[in-house]
């Protein structure tokens, strides 16, 4: 008989010989025939922590994890066991201490890693689940069992990091100057100027290694923006076009006071005009009128426009717009701020735009950086840059920051940070979001491609 056979039949043993024990004058004990797990817990789990000392050097340590907290959930038709938030990184799943309850109380037994052989499991015993393993439960009467895989899921990615992956570098963005990028109806666009001719290249937000170059209605410089229904292009001669899937172009008007689109809400487009003055259009684009400032339009941005709207975590009529660029002044240590509240379903209420000056003392300004790219991301705003312009002392790239107010501060988040290989002109790069949570980065020069994501953001 073999080791398999003979695990199998010593619950029946053990029934043989309790009931020998038991007068049966006095005492009637009751066997089931039914088997199940009811209940799998994880004990405590070691885990290696990744940190810095109080000196700033990398720590590394191992700590016991109480992992009592994780739910796991049983599948008594499909014989499965698994946990649907998964344990953080780096938990030693290959030694855990399991509690596992059974129905009737039934015997449970664990398949070996490399055969069919079969052992008992004690509260005692450590157990690696680094691959599934198959459970047996024996109904208390040894003569029914169960069988039951234990899938035990553990994040590949830590919480609260930024990680990066490089896609196929491409020599078309390598090209552009004054490169910009928008993300539209699942694409990710990239825009510029190559050798006096504007192109625009666009690939699948899923993808990224394939670029497309798209057709357009014009070939002089051209600026960009989306109101989420119709993709905006606003040509030098101030032309306006719209797409609806960035392959067909419809002009939709001419008016000589634009100059550059910055912006739009669900329901307004803002453009900057030739004589440095906030323009909107309500009806998509075919009027324009000068918008509404609360102070000086001297402080309006005169270049590195970026223009970002987010709709209000606490009103979905209501859209938040912030327009962020540099001013011409060299000796201005800050880049500027300026903000609108717009209500979608009530335009009476839309505000005018508000400068959102800079606190005395304020030790989070926004600094001047060459080039300034801000886009939305993880209910905030992001922004790297090149040089710093005039006082600003700053290295390109030398960090990200991240405002949680819509731009009235920014701080450095250890969270983000910019991939260690990255390699880019100064002076043309484009970091943009998309719909999936997703930051692209992408770089002039060396036609570097990189996507990446906060990790709990598109954890599944």
């Amino acid at each position: 008989m073999n080791r398999k056979n003979i695990i199998a039949i010593i619950p029946l043993v053990l029934i043989a010989l309790l009931s020998s024990c038991i007068n049966d004058d006095s005492t009637e004990v009751e066997y089931y025939n039914d088997a199940a797990i009811t209940s799998f817990t994880l004990d405590k789990v070691d885990r290696t922590i990744y940190t810095k000392n109080s000196k700033g050097k990398d720590t590394v340590y191992v700590s016991s994890l109480s992992c009592g907290g994780y739910t796991f959930s049983i599948d008594q038709n499909s014989g499965r066991i698994f946990n649907l938030d998964s344990l953080p990184t780096n938990m030693h799943i290959n030694k855990c201490l399991v509690k596992i309850y059974t129905k009737n109380s039934g015997y449970i037994y664990i398949k070996n890693l490399n055969n069919d052989s079969l052992k008992a499991v004690l509260e005692t015993d450590s157990i690696d689940f680094s691959v599934p393993r198959t459970l047996r439960c024996y109904a208390n009467n040894g003569a029914w069992y169960r069988d039951y895989v234990v899938d035990v899921r553990v994040h590949k990615e830590a919480e609260d990091s930024v990680y990066w992956k490089q896609k196929s570098d491409n020599a078309d963005i390598a090209k552009l100057k004054q490169m910009k990028a928008i993300h539209f109806n699942g694409k990710v666009l990239a825009y510029g100027e190559d050798n006096g001719t504007y192109k625009v290249f666009a690939t699948e937000n899923t993808d990224g290694n394939s670029w497309k170059q798209l057709s357009l209605p014009e070939t002089s410089y051209l600026s960009m923006t989306s109101d989420g229904n119709l993709l905006y292009a606003l040509s030098a001669d101030a032309k306006l076009y719209g797409s609806i899937d960035t392959e067909q172009w419809t002009e939709i008007s001419q008016n000589t006071q634009l100059k550059t689109l910055v912006a739009a809400s669900r329901t307004e487009i803002y453009a900057m005009s030739t004589d440095g003055k906030i323009m909107k259009s309500s009806d998509q684009g075919a009027t324009w009128t000068e918008d509404n400032l609360d102070s000086d339009a001297g402080m309006l941005p005169e270049k590195d426009f970026n223009g970002i709207t987010t709709a209000s975590l606490t009103n979905s009529d209501i859209d938040k717009v912030v327009l962020i660029g540099n001013r011409n002044d060299t000796n201005n240590p800050t880049s500027v701020v300026w903000s609108k509240v717009v209500d979608t379903t009530m335009p009476s209420k839309t505000q005018s735009w508000m400068y959102q000056e800079y606190s005395e003392g304020n030790r989070h300004q926004a600094p001047a950086l060459e080039s300034l790219c801000v886009t939305t991301y993880n209910k905030g705003l992001i922004m790297i840059g090149g040089d710093g312009l005039g006082t600003v002392r700053a290295q390109a790239f030398d960090r990200i920051l991240f405002s949680y107010d819509n731009g009235q501060n920014w701080w450095s988040d250890d969270r983000f940070y910019l991939p260690q290989n990255m390699k880019s002109s100064k002076t043309s790069f484009a970091l943009v979001s998309d719909s999936n949570n997703y930051l692209w980065l992408l770089c002039g020069e060396t036609g570097q491609v990189w996507k990446g994501h906060l990790s709990q953001l598109t954890w599944q």
